[in-house]
């Protein structure tokens, strides 16, 4: 799988078994939000999960991590409403925001 370039991502470079279920979920994470984000979006959030390059922080990848994680858990639950980082105030946007029942909410994690 041809995800990762940036060696220095100890989450994405595949050295045991649970790391390669780890990077299949990530990837598949990934793949969801693109679905739903804008080039930029997919540009940035490449950029923050430090799919390439050659250094590595933590916090940023695991706050990137945690938020696309649930980013794409409510873009299966809602894939006809979800909007991925929508402009709800520009230039200010929420993370993301579905439809349900009529009502739409907005989601800042």
């Amino acid at each position: 799988m041809d995800f990762c370039h940036n060696l220095e991502n100890k989450y994405l470079n595949v050295t045991s078994d649970s790391q390669s279920d780890y990077r299949t979920y990530a990837k598949i994470v990934f793949d969801i939000i693109s679905r739903h984000a804008t080039p930029t979006q997919v540009r940035k959030l490449s950029s923050d999960l430090q799919l390439s390059g050659n250094t590595f922080d933590e916090q940023k990848y695991i706050q990137a991590a945690c938020e696309a994680s649930v980013a794409a858990s409510i873009a299966v639950a809602y894939p006809e409403t979800f909007k991925y980082e929508p402009k709800i105030n520009p230039p200010a946007d929420v993370d993301c925001s579905f439809e349900a029942n009529g009502y739409r909410f907005n989601v800042e994690y």
